[in-house]
């Protein structure tokens, strides 16, 4: 009798855990093992995991496929269990019942007409996976509206989804040859840009988005979210990236100092991440790097090494550098931009001025157009430094900014107000003189301009 017990035991529980796996995607079966409790990070190893680690919420799980067990860490409070082998294939589908609800991302929260054409995608291409990357996800999460929306598609081609948008009548047009990027303008302020990356098999969807993930530059816009048909999408991301922002700092997806020599358009977008995000911090190995970036060795700053040494590394590098500086001065003001510089301890490399200075000379720039902003910035603080009893400039700007002819002459003007200094061009435009007259500069550039305006 005891014995049919037991056996109709055995059978329900097993019934249950079958119908559990069939509903959640994963084993409730506990590790044969006793299972620790509450252990520090040392008192706990994890054989051959999968890498990266896992990123679920503020939690992290370790991976290992020989053993099937996963650690799941959580602060200093480890948990072991054991996996079904189903489960193994990639997150989040198999560990959606384990998320912590604070992040997630609701359908709500996207504009209707992006989350219905992601819905008709994901129907018209059902062997692909949509996800939501870039800096939106960090966005939402912090009640910030996205600028746009960065769709990484896993196994579609970027060909056939821009035929089916034709079909939808809505524009689109392909972007970047070195990184083809769909542009897709729904209206109504939404933007999305499509990129796509093949993955053979769908057990390896985990190793693609690593790759991804390691092309990227930050913390922020380094966050992953799968469209799905549930009503709530969760945030995931690889190593220490979610927690890192969940914990308002910013950090550097790869080594920075490498990441910065490689492309130094980096450092506008985190002056960008900084302006939007005022409330972060910086990781510490992402300070250091910026502090050797703006040391002055042999009589010249670092970063400008760094950017010369990137424009000679490859053609339409200048057009790049001087666009992304251009952009930054476009979407935000004085003020914001140089306290994101110094922030990261780059204001005074730039401008050979202190903060303060930096900040008096921004209050003497008259009203231009948003296209002007930069180089007159650049005028600015040259006429500052002038103003300060500097003679000569630290570094001529000329070398990394992609000038047109009209700016050139601006500049060796303003060059040319400097002490012993001659003018060998003379420009009489209103913000120009309104600009210099808001300086007090030497007595002898006081003459020479009465000269230049009788």
């Amino acid at each position: 009798m005891l014995y049919l017990f037991n056996k109709i035991k055995d059978y329900i529980s097993s019934l249950i855990s079958d119908l559990w796996m069939y509903c959640f995607g994963y084993s409730i079966k506990e590790d044969d093992e006793p299972q620790p409790e509450a252990v520090t990070a040392d008192q706990t190893e994890v054989v051959a995991p999968l890498s990266p680690p896992v990123e679920v919420g503020s939690a992290s799980l370790d991976l290992d496929k020989q053993s099937q067990m996963a650690t799941k860490s959580d602060g200093d409070k480890k948990t072991k269990f054991r996996l079904d082998p189903k489960a193994l294939e990639f997150f989040p589908s198999h560990y959606k019942a384990n998320l912590p609800k604070s992040l997630t991302i609701k359908r709500s929260q996207f504009p209707p007409q992006m989350i219905q054409l992601i819905d008709e995608l994901r129907v018209q291409f059902p062997d692909a996976k949509f996800y939501l990357t870039g800096g939106c996800p960090a966005n939402i999460l912090d009640a910030l509206k996205p600028n746009d929306y960065d769709i990484l598609v896993i196994n579609a081609d970027l060909d056939l989804i821009q035929k089916y948008l034709e079909t939808k009548k809505i524009n689109s047009e392909r972007r970047s040859n070195k990184f083809p990027i769909l542009f897709c303008d729904l209206g109504q302020g939404v933007t999305l840009d499509f990129s796509v990356k093949k993955c053979e098999q769908s057990k390896d969807i985990g190793k693609t988005l690593e790759a991804d993930y390691l092309t990227r530059d930050f913390n922020l816009n380094a966050l992953y979210v799968e469209f799905t048909v549930e009503s709530e999408f969760s945030v995931f991301s690889f190593f220490n990236a979610l927690k890192a922002q969940q914990g308002k700092v910013i950090t550097s997806v790869s080594d920075p100092l490498d990441a910065f020599a490689k492309d130094p358009i980096r450092l506008f977008r985190l002056a960008k991440l900084l302006i939007t995000n005022p409330t972060y911090s910086l990781e510490w190995k992402l300070r250091q790097a910026l502090k050797q970036i703006g040391e002055v060795k042999e009589g010249q700053p670092q970063w400008l090494w760094l950017f010369q040494a990137f424009i000679k590394a490859e053609f339409g590098n200048w057009n790049r550098l001087d666009y992304a500086m251009r952009k930054l001065f476009e979407r935000y003001n004085y003020q914001e931009i140089n306290k994101a510089f110094e922030t990261m301890g780059l204001l005074t490399a730039f401008t050979d001025n202190t903060y303060d200075d930096v900040e008096r000379a921004c209050s003497k720039i008259p009203l231009v157009g948003s296209s002007n902003k930069f180089i007159y910035w650049i005028l600015a603080n040259v006429l500052q430094r002038f103003e300060n009893g500097k003679e000569h400039q630290l570094f001529s700007w000329h070398s990394i900014l992609n000038l047109s002819y009209y700016e050139e002459e601006l500049l060796d003007f303003i060059y040319a107000q400097g002490a012993k200094q001659s003018f060998g061009i003379h420009v009489v435009a209103p913000e120009i003189q309104a600009l210099i007259g808001g300086f007090q500069l030497s007595p002898e550039n006081e003459e020479k301009q009465q000269l230049v305006m009788s």
